[in-house]
Formats: C-alpha cells, sequence, structure tokens
C-alpha cells in the first residue's frame, strides 16, 4: 500500500517536476490524495499476480515434462510468460481502466461515489460501455513484453547464478538473493517497456481525447519530445521494482512450503 501512492507520480502527466505533481495532489486531495486508487491497485494486483504465477508455472511445468531442475530456452521463458499475460489482460483490463481514472481525477470536488472502485467502473459503464472498459487494450497487448521481460531477466538470473555456483538450476535462494533478483528483473523489464504505459495511461485518461493510438503517439512526441515517453519512470520503478522483488519472495518460499507438504 505504501508503495502505490508512487501511481500517482508515474500517472500524472500535468506536473513536469515530482514536486509539483506532489504539492498538486496535497493542496486537492490532502494525505489519502496519494492513495486514491489503491483499492483496484490492490485487487488488480492480486488477481493478476496470482493467476499469472499459476498459468506460467503450469506452462513451465508442462515443457519440463514435471522436471524443475530441466533448463528451459530463452524463447520457452519468454513465450509463455507472453501467454500468460495476454490471459491476464484480458481478465483484468477494467480494473486498471478505474486505477487509472481515480488517479486521474482532478477535481477537488467529484460527483458521490464516483471515488469508489465500483462507483468508477459504473460510470464507465453507463458513459462508454464495454469499449471503456477496454480503453487501452492494445498498447496492453504490447505491454505484456514488460511481464515476459521481467520473466525472462528473472529466471536466467537465477538460473546462471545457481549454475555459477555449480549448483542445479532450481536449488532454493535466501531472502536477499530473490529480492535482489526480482527488483533488478522488474528493473530492466520497466526501463525497457516504460513508453508503452505512457501511451496507454494517456488513452485511459478520462479528460483528453487523443483519437487514436498512433495519433497519440505522435501529439507526444511532438510537444514533448523523446522525454516524453519516459516522463514519471523514476516513480514507477520506486513503486513497482521493490514490491515485485517482495512478491517473489514470498512466492519462492510459498512454493517451497507448499512443495514440502
Amino acid at each position: 500500500m505504501f508503495l502505490s501512492a508512487f501511481s500517482f507520480f508515474s500517472l500524472r502527466p500535468r506536473s513536469s517536476r515530482f514536486s509539483g505533481t506532489l504539492l498538486e495532489i496535497y493542496r486537492a486531495r490532502g494525505f489519502f490524495g496519494f492513495y486514491q486508487g489503491v483499492t483496484p491497485n490492490l485487487l488488480g494486483n492480486a488477481v493478476s499476480w496470482g493467476l499469472y504465477f499459476f498459468l506460467y508455472g503450469a506452462l513451465k511445468n508442462y515443457a519440463q515434462g514435471g522436471d524443475p531442475s530441466k533448463k528451459l530456452s530463452i524463447a520457452c521463458y519468454f513465450g509463455y510468460s507472453s501467454m500468460s499475460g495476454i490471459a491476464i489482460l484480458w481478465m483484468t483490463n477494467p480494473i486498471w481502466v478505474a486505477k487509472t481514472r481515480m488517479c486521474l481525477q482532478y477535481e477537488t470536488l467529484d460527483a458521490p461515489g464516483r471515488l469508489t472502485t465500483w462507483g468508477t467502473l459504473r460510470s464507465i459503464w453507463l458513459t462508454e460501455g464495454l469499449r471503456g472498459l477496454y480503453r487501452g487494450m492494445v498498447p496492453g497487448m504490447v505491454g505484456v513484453s514488460n511481464g515476459a521481460l521481467q520473466f525472462l531477466f528473472y529466471e536466467e538470473f537465477r538460473n546462471f547464478y545457481n549454475s555459477f555456483h555449480g549448483r542445479p538450476i532450481d536449488t532454493h535462494l535466501n531472502v536477499p538473493e530473490y529480492l535482489l533478483m526480482g527488483t533488478l528483473s522488474k528493473t530492466l523489464a520497466v526501463a525497457a517497456t516504460y513508453p508503452y504505459q505512457v501511451v496507454r495511461t494517456r488513452l485511459q485518461e478520462q479528460h483528453r481525447n487523443y483519437g487514436t493510438m498512433t495519433n497519440l503517439v505522435k501529439t507526444i512526441f511532438r510537444y514533448e519530445g523523446v522525454f516524453g515517453f519516459y516522463k514519471g519512470l523514476l516513480p514507477n520503478i520506486l513503486r513497482t521494482a521493490p514490491a515485485c522483488g517482495l512478491t517473489f519472495v514470498v512466492y519462492e518460499n510459498c512454493y517451497k512450503c507448499l512443495k514440502a507438504l
């Protein structure tokens, strides 16, 4: 929940400076304004991560023939994580649209119930229909590469580390090692795919209509240059990388405990 506060800084395009965005949010809604959208964020992450690990683990286990010490190719790691990501995106996109809308409500006063997750989803459904709930799907499909690269980096880091120490690739590591590998893999994945997130967020924003994705890309490049595609990169990494590292720590240790039962 603490790290979710950084969502505002990476999603709001109005202020070019980190401090400017911080002051804008605090003046409009106070301290709790930093946690606006935390409910869909928690819901989306819980559903996404749970299903993602399940689907990816099932595909990976199938490819390994039940032998976790069998090393797969880079194409397999990337392909299976991409397939899992596409399936999860179709299930959870409405939740992420709601989160974006809640984070990008600039007004100090809004309609009753609008700031709740259900109220936001209902408002989108009534005014924009099913199409509104799936805004940003096209760049979102491109963004599946973020998760795919993240899992690819993580698997390769872990395999290389264990092989370097002369151990089977499925050897269980300690908490700091999982934390470091998870955080580093997410940092690299975010840095490589961040422009898509900027495009997707702008498409989901209700305050402006950019038309097509191609027109939006041209608009950002024309008025903000290349750096416009990387606005909010640092707060996004600060929010997602540590959270991802902790997620891998919890997953690996829970997996070890359940496997021992």
